[in-house]
């Protein structure tokens, strides 16, 4: 019996200083018998502190009573053994125990398990994972985000290796993509179109699109009335948040200031030119249209179609003429922009509005705010959908309440009444 005991004693002994001395700050704290240890690095407060100092990893926050922790950790374990037992890992895979090292897990805002966050070197970013728990989705994980961290110590510290200098009869290659950030990217996009990369430089894919986007910035480089832009979200992030961007790339299509479509389809520089086409003939054919409106010079007169409306259409209001429409009787109008799902969920029910309120002295009307956004600018309207309700002209009041065709129209014919009462 005690030759044994002294047997597991130096197996254990021999383990341990294998461990430390191969992955320095990466000594084991472990229940199991040392004949079967975890592939998994099992943190303590120290070994935790020690190991973030000096390498790049990746912890499982975990309880042994968790289900989903049970069924996460042989899955952990081969992720461990890929990455802790290779040459010149890039990280290294551990576990913390938040029934043992309840300090530990607070300071780390663990309120759940399993939790996983890969930590940089130093501890001064780290990336909480949320995606599939399978093999394969969390060394993609880790390789993206390997990738992205070593870009941006790249940035901080500098080129590790010398860059090789270009010849002074070298000509350098000017990008054709405009630079955007925080600084210059709302005085930039306020006017004009604009179709706009959002990406970050660790992004496999927003790599894979780069020459494309370059390439179809190039074919369009004599085309005064478009222009083909990016915005590194790691170094922009208040304007990523600001316009919903919640994966990279994201390319949005803007005017005057205003998202007002996302180009979805497969990135290819045939479809790309594509899109960006269809969007010039359709917003230059209506700006034209618009030019050749004319508003009469003495009257100020309302069109017909807009007073009377028997067969119950929604009037289409623009810049010009808002004033004037609105200007005699009791008007219902939208303010909307195409992309907003809310506007597009209401939609049905604003034309079945319409045409239910057909021969009532009311107008149920929409301005598109991508196309007109001085009116909406106006009259304050802050999101999508805005619904006002105008009499001679003036704001009546602004509608909050439900939005089926019953909620709107009990609306209108109440304010109806209340017209033919006074």
């Amino acid at each position: 019996m005690a030759e044994r005991v002294t047997m597991y004693v130096y197996m254990f002994v021999f383990s341990f200083l294998h461990l430390y001395l191969g992955q320095i700050g990466h000594a084991e704290e472990t229940d199991k018998d040392p004949k079967e240890p975890t592939p998994a690095f099992v943190y303590n407060v120290e070994t935790f502190e020690a190991a973030l100092a000096k390498n790049r990893i990746f912890v499982m926050f975990h309880a042994p009573w968790c289900g989903h922790c049970k069924n996460l950790s042989p899955t952990w374990d081969e992720l461990a053994k890929v990455y802790n037992q290779a040459e010149d890992s890039p990280l290294f895979i551990g576990k913390v125990d938040c029934t043992v090292h309840t300090a530990l897990c607070a300071d780390h805002e663990v309120v759940g398990f399993p939790t996983l966050k890969l930590f940089e070197a130093g501890g001064k970013a780290h990336k909480r994972y949320s995606g599939k728990r399978d093999l394969s989705s969390l060394k993609a994980f880790v390789q993206e985000q390997v990738l992205g961290l070593d870009e941006e110590l790249k940035e901080r510290d500098g080129p590790s290796q010398p860059v090789e200098e270009k010849s002074a009869d070298e000509p350098a290659v000017a990008s054709q993509v405009v630079s955007l950030d925080v600084d210059n990217f709302a005085d930039t996009v306020a006017k004009g179109l604009f179709f706009i990369k959002f990406y970050a430089p660790w992004c496999t894919h927003c790599q894979t699109l780069a020459p494309v986007w370059e390439e179809l910035a190039g074919s369009l480089s004599d085309n005064k009335n478009i222009v083909i832009a990016e915005l590194d979200c790691t170094s922009s992030n208040l304007i990523c948040k600001q316009f919903g961007v919640r994966g990279y790339p994201t390319l949005f299509w803007f005017k005057d200031g205003i998202n007002t479509d996302q180009f979805q389809s497969p990135r290819t520089l045939e479809n790309l030119k594509s899109f960006v086409q269809n969007k010039l003939s359709s917003e230059l054919s209506l700006q034209h249209g618009e030019d050749d409106q004319k508003i009469p010079e003495e009257g100020n007169d309302v069109p017909d179609q807009v007073k009377d409306n028997p067969e119950g259409t929604v009037s289409d209001l623009k810049d010009e003429t808002f004033k004037s429409q609105i200007s005699t009787g009791l008007v219902f109008v939208k303010f909307f922009a195409p992309w907003c799902g809310h506007c597009k969920r209401l939609a049905p029910a604003w034309e079945d509005l319409a045409k239910l309120m057909a021969g009532q002295p009311v107008i149920i009307a929409k301005v598109d705010c991508t196309q007109h956004k001085a009116i909406c600018d106006e009259n304050e309207v802050r999101g999508y959908p805005t619904l006002k309700l105008f009499r001679d002209g003036q704001l009546v009041k602004e509608y909050r309440g439900g939005r089926t065709v019953e909620d709107l129209s009990s609306f209108v014919k109440k304010e109806l009444e209340i017209h033919d009462e006074l």
